[in-house]
């Protein structure tokens, strides 16, 4: 983690080492201060530092030399470095959200600012995120099976470093990393699916297990829970659609579950979603007048549902690429509009609080992008 600047007769003017920084604030330390590139100012007397944890760092040289005053170094920003980024989740009360990803950090964000309130590091790769109801409990689930539950208010005051969360439960569910959390809508049960093909149905009271529910034939990937807190429906990487009685801990048929309000959409597969996957779509792009014919939707990754009325679906593909869909589109006669977003696959879609703005994370490209949300009349 060390920067050398030397003159033309290989004398060396200054040494900067990156974990020896001095910073506002403890969060500002690298998590990572491996040196990846440095570019020096013109003049001499700033450097950029980009380091192996995804962070830029800009140095006053000559305000460090003098006092080694923290208002001489900035971060500019940070983010995922490692592996890829899956978890997403947004707060139910306020403009935040939360990331995690394979470098074992959870980030929360204030989507308003879009600047980073806090992290915490965990001893595992993050695939799954989600508030509770309250916005009181943060649910993390890793690559190892195991599930930890957070207070989330430790996590995101401002001031709390690296590690520092308050952990309030750990239990390991699986023995197959976690894939999908869920909190049913009056935060009385926790759904956490794994790639172990099971979903492990948790009472939030003590967060003791209820039921596991079995029967898919591949990773659980996708949960919605019903408006009335009774039913859960499930996808997993087969392609399957399945509907669970949640107090009964059993598969129910689709006869069943056919007239069920569910709660949230972040289910690829179901008769709204049927419209998206087909073939010969029609896009109206930003500015164009015209209706034009797209190719077929590529491996739908991912899918989010509006919060107003009537609702949009935001759905993510394999291509990298973002479209928003009147929800729901259970027929290819809908004109959707598409964002070109990620240099990856499309990993996870998130409408935050109020629907105000829409967020997508790349799972190879370590990204969350955020686009405000505007209603258009259709």
């Amino acid at each position: 983690g060390r920067v050398v600047c030397w003159d033309e007769n290989l004398n060396v003017i200054w040494r900067i080492n990156i974990a020896d920084l001095p910073v506002r604030n403890p969060r500002d330390q690298s998590v990572d201060p491996r040196i990846r590139s440095a570019r020096l100012s013109p003049i001499g007397g700033r450097v950029l530092i980009g380091t192996a944890a995804s962070e830029i760092f800009e140095l006053d040289l000559e305000g460090l030399k003098s006092s080694r005053s923290t208002d001489c170094v900035y971060k500019i920003t940070e983010g995922h470095s490692e592996g890829e980024v899956w978890g997403l989740t947004t707060h139910p009360v306020v403009q935040h959200f939360a990331s995690g990803g394979d470098d074992g950090h959870v980030r929360i964000w204030d989507a308003l600012s879009k600047q980073l309130i806090s992290r915490l590091a965990l001893d595992g790769r993050v695939r799954a995120l989600a508030y509770s109801p309250s916005g009181d409990h943060l649910a993390v689930g890793v690559h190892t099976g195991s599930l930890y539950i957070f207070d989330a208010a430790s996590i995101q005051a401002a001031a709390v470093t690296p590690g520092e969360g308050t952990q309030t439960f750990q239990v390991q569910l699986s023995h197959d990393f976690i894939s999908v959390i869920k909190f049913s809508p009056d935060g009385q049960w926790l759904a956490v699916g794994a790639h172990d093909a099971c979903i492990y149905l948790l009472s939030t009271s003590s967060y003791s297990r209820h039921a596991v529910l079995r029967g898919h034939h591949r990773g659980v990937s996708h949960m919605d829970f019903s408006a009335d807190n009774t039913f859960l429906q499930s996808n997993s990487e087969a392609g399957e659609l399945f509907f669970w009685n949640i107090r009964k801990g059993v598969r129910v048929t689709a006869t069943e579950a056919r007239d069920v309000r569910w709660s949230s959409f972040s289910c690829v597969y179901g008769w709204p979603t049927v419209g998206v996957w087909q073939s010969q779509r029609f896009s109206r792009g930003e500015g164009e007048n015209l209706l034009t014919a797209v190719d077929q939707f590529p491996a739908l990754s991912a899918t989010d549902r509006s919060s107003d009325s009537p609702a949009d679906l935001a759905a993510g593909d394999d291509f990298g690429r973002l479209r928003l869909f009147p929800f729901p589109a259970p027929a290819p006669s809908f004109a959707f509009r598409e964002y070109i977003a990620h240099s990856s696959h499309i990993s996870s879609v998130k409408f935050t609080k109020e629907s105000r703005f829409v967020l997508s994370t790349g799972g190879a490209d370590r990204t969350v992008l955020q686009f405000a949300y505007r209603k258009k009349a259709r």
